[in-house]
Order: structure tokens, then sequence, then C-alpha cells
């Protein structure tokens, strides 16, 4: 197997993308200052990152093969990175995926505000020849976004021969992150905001969807996290916020849709606007993702990014526990202690051929009040399933680390963090609670 990776440095659009300008249709009044998905942003030239060969999770040679990987560079003063990765595949893999399993960010330097920070996957794509590539673009930024800073991201992949695993996936994004400014429902990401004149806390929802008739073919899809952007609005000219609270949850997935406007790329759009029945099952699946980014104010404006993927088909199942991510009024010392936070997680008794965790959802930040950021992230790794033969369910294992850090020190900081577990191939056990 290998790996190629190149990076090219990402540049912040101020000067074409103003802060407080309106989206095409719907009315918010922020806008990420430096992203925009529509923008080719491919002519820049590349550089190199660390990537070592992904690590295998499990295989079942023929069938299925998983793997982990960690991408590491460096920025020189730019308010993101952007990368082209493709990892080689087993020859009887004719499908694959890779989605977003953690993140971390850290200026080299000392800590500074926090403007900007990002992680995401996009433009995946796997031609002939037995790869699978893709785009990844992240970092953190204070407002001038002129601190050099080192952003690392988690990713996992998965390959399988279709004929053995029931199993598809949509990207819908393989020549470019956004297909249409005007959002016609075939984009796999949205932007939304948090602003004063539509919220009273810092706390933002935006339901999403998306569409395809390979969802039909399997009683569930899996909604699979790619990535974000947050970003303050209207802050800079040295008034960068700091930093109380960060949290996304990716929650509520169902293959159900409804006659209302859904977060489509840059604007919105009714899926069923010609109708007045809602539908369940079939090619759609919905869901909404929660967010907050928080100071010791009530709430600021802020700017917020999402992409997914979609993987569905009759061997493909979830559970998703619950997680909720209110953000703090009253904020007590001392319920989280300084320090790197990691926890290694067992989840027994599931009934599936093979499982995998995916991170959607989570929740960092201080426990005191609000402080500046040095670095900061949340990532899974050191993943295991383990079905012996006979049993009909397997224990998956996997490690949750979190940084939320100040400068050279750990201020007290807290970590709550969701796994979905994607499900392949259910072995037909009802797990039911014992008793």
């Amino acid at each position: 197997m290998k790996l190629s990776t190149t990076w090219v440095r990402g540049i912040r659009l101020a000067g074409a993308l103003v802060a407080m300008a309106a989206l095409s249709s719907c009315g918010f009044s922020v806008r990420v200052p430096w992203f925009d998905a529509c923008l080719d942003i491919d002519q820049i030239a590349p550089t190199q990152a660390n990537a070592p060969v992904p690590s295998v999770v499990f295989e079942q040679v023929g069938s299925i093969k998983v793997m982990e990987g960690v991408t590491r560079a460096t920025s020189l003063a730019k308010p993101a990175l952007r990368g082209e990765q493709s990892v080689e595949l087993p020859a009887y893999a004719n499908q694959a995926t890779v989605f977003l399993n953690g993140w971390q960010a850290a200026y080299d330097d000392s800590h500074h505000p926090l403007h900007d920070v990002a992680a995401t996957l996009g433009r995946i794509q796997v031609p002939p020849g037995q790869k699978i590539s893709w785009n990844a673009l992240g970092g953190l930024a204070d407002y001038d976004a002129d601190e050099t800073c080192t952003w690392t991201y988690r990713d996992t992949i998965i390959a399988w021969n279709g004929a053995l695993v029931r199993a598809m996936v949509d990207h819908n994004d393989a020549a470019h992150y956004c297909k249409s400014k005007e959002a016609d429902g075939g984009d796999n990401f949205f932007e939304g905001g948090n602003t004063e004149s539509k919220a009273t806390t810092a706390l933002a929802s935006f339901p999403s969807f998306l569409r395809n008739g390979g969802f039909a073919g399997g009683r569930q899809v899996a909604v699979r996290p790619r990535g974000f952007v947050f970003s303050w609005s209207g802050a800079g000219g040295g008034d960068d916020p700091h930093l109380l609270q960060l949290a996304y949850h990716l929650e509520s997935v169902a293959p159900f849709v409804r006659q209302q406007a859904y977060y489509k790329a840059v604007s919105q759009v009714q899926p069923r606007a010609n109708s007045a029945a809602e539908k369940a099952n079939g090619e759609f699946v919905s869901w909404k993702a929660s967010v907050t980014m928080k100071d010791d104010s009530r709430r600021r404006d802020y700017s917020f990014v999402e992409f997914v993927s979609g993987m569905g088909g009759p061997d493909v199942e979830i559970i998703q526990p619950a997680l909720a991510i209110l953000p703090p009024e009253d904020v007590d010392g001392g319920l989280g202690g300084g320090g790197l936070k990691s926890a290694e997680v067992v989840i027994e008794n599931l009934p599936y051929t093979w499982a995998v965790p995916m991170l959607t959802g989570w929740d960092i930040g201080y426990t005191v009040d609000d402080q500046h950021v040095k670095g900061l992230g949340i990532w899974v790794d050191r993943v295991h399933y383990e079905r012996p033969p006979g049993p009909p369910t397997g224990t998956l294992r996997y490690t949750v680390s979190s940084s939320v850090k100040d400068n050279d020190d750990y201020p007290d900081n807290y970590c709550r963090h969701q796994v979905t577990i994607l499900g392949l191939k259910p072995t037909g056990v009802v797990v039911r609670p014992e008793g």
C-alpha cells in the first residue's frame, strides 16, 4: 500500500468575501470570511506533509478492509492548508470511502485569539487503478491570519467488495467541493450562521438532507462526518473573541424528509415543495447539525460549514447514542481538570459482522472562563473490532482523546463526545437489554 500526499497553502479571501455579506437566498448575515467552497483553489502550488501509511484496523481478505490514517502539516502564516492525498486499495475492493474521525490544531509559537478553525475532507474519488483520493482543508487562525500553525487530522478509510458487502456511498463532490451556488439539493455541504436576528443563545441547529436512489435499497443510511468550519463573524481589529466552548453534533439521522426548508450549499431548498406529504424511507436521508461556538458572553455571531457523505444499502445500519451540547451560562471550575484528556471506550454486544466508530459529536472547552487558544482538538484512534467465530455479536474498542490548551499549560478543560456506530452486515440478532 502506498500513500501519496501533497499540500497547498490556503489563502484568506477577505478581499473577495465580506464577513457580513448575505448568503444568496436565505437572509443570513454572516459568512465564513476565508472559506468559499464554490471557488476553484486547485491552482495553488502543492507542498509536502507528514502522512505515514495508514494502519490496518481489520481486514477480511476478499470482502473488506478498514484503515485509519493520520496526516500533519504546518502552515506558514496562512489561515488554512489544503492537501491532496491518495491511498492504494486491495485488488478485491471496487468501492471505497473516507471520513473524518478527528482533528487537532495548534499555533506554533504562543497562544492567540481564535477566529477560524476548520477540518474538512472533500473531492473524494475512487478512479480506475484501485486507489481512493481526496482533498483535505483545515487549520487554525486569528483574525490577521499571520500565525504559523500545525494541523493534524485523522481519517478512516473503508474499502470493500460490492458483491459481498452490499453498500453504496454518496460523496457527490468528486469534481468540485461545490456543485451549485444556488442550492439544487445536489451538494454535500452547507453554510449557516448564528446571528443576533435569529438566535438568543450560542446554540444553533441546521437541518439538512441527502438524496440518492441507492439509499432505497436499505433500511438505514449512515451520514458520515467529513468536516466543519467555525468562524467568528464581525470580529477583528484586535477584537478576536476568546473561546469558552466549541461543539458539534450530527444528530437525528433518519430516512425521512418533510415539507420544510433544508440547508444546502449556500442557500436553502425544499425537496418536498410540490407535495404536502412527508416521505419516509426511499431515496432521502435527513439529519440535524447542532453547533456551539461561545466565549463568556451569552452569544456572539459566528458562521458554520458542514460536510458529510451518505452510506446506504442492505448491509448498512447505525447505532447513535445521545449527546447534548447546551451552551454553559455559569461555569464552575474543577469539572474537567487540566491536561490532555484520553479514555478507552469498549462497546459490547454489537450485532454486526464488522463495526466502525464515527466521531459524530464532540463538546470541548474551558471550565473556568474563556481564554486564548494555543491548541485544541479531539480525535478517535486505536480502533479494534472483534467478533470471534461462533458468537453473533462483537466488541468495539477505541480511544478518544482531546486537547484544549492555552499557551504552555493546560487550564481546567473538559471533553465530551459521541460516536455513531457504523454496522456492516447485520448478523440477524435482535439486541435487547438484559432482563
